[in-house]
């Protein structure tokens, strides 16, 4: 069977960024927590003080045990600013990491752990096929000119299995 790449890796960044606004903020990490995770925050909070930037959260859900605000009525296009301005992410989300690549951040992947840690399959997967698990242990400093060259043919496959499946179905 095809496998195709999760379709936000299909668009260009530059597609993503015209959706985009600029923002001039302070310096600040990013933590998007698709599940509250206690140490997964904890290591957002001491990469923040250690590079004298601001922590700034989204999530989903309240959270009381931040201590802090978080952002959980974020739109897409400040989802997107928020990671791409970041210094850094920390994120348990496929879409997190995925999207600090696509925006060249660092970044720091944890596994979903209890009932959602059936959705670290496709997060392993692409960390695997970009050698970069190391994502999972620290914070990931990817050659992205390298990660772009391992992701086009699969980017290719991927376009064209989709294209024609298009076309087939045109023709039906």
């Amino acid at each position: 069977a095809q496998v195709c790449l999760d379709p936000t890796l299909l668009v260009e960044r530059a597609d993503w960024e015209s959706l985009m606004r600029e923002e001039n903020a302070e310096p600040y990490v990013l933590a998007f927590l698709l599940k509250y995770d206690e140490v997964l925050v904890a290591k957002a909070r001491e990469e923040a003080e250690k590079r004298g930037a601001q922590l700034r959260v989204i999530t989903a859900a309240f959270v009381p045990q931040l201590g802090m605000s978080a952002w959980n009525t974020t739109g897409v296009t400040d989802w997107l600013c928020a990671i791409r301005n970041a210094q850094c992410v920390f994120t348990n989300s496929f879409h997190g990491m995925v999207f600090s690549m696509i925006f060249a951040r660092s970044f720091h992947i944890q596994r979903l752990t209890g009932e959602l840690s059936s959705r670290n399959g496709r997060l392993e997967e692409v960390l695997s096929f970009l050698e970069l698990s190391d994502a999972l242990e620290g914070i990931a400093e990817p050659d992205y000119e390298r990660i772009w060259k391992l992701l086009e043919p699969r980017r290719t496959s991927s376009l064209d299995y989709l294209r024609r499946i298009i076309s087939h179905d045109a023709a039906i």
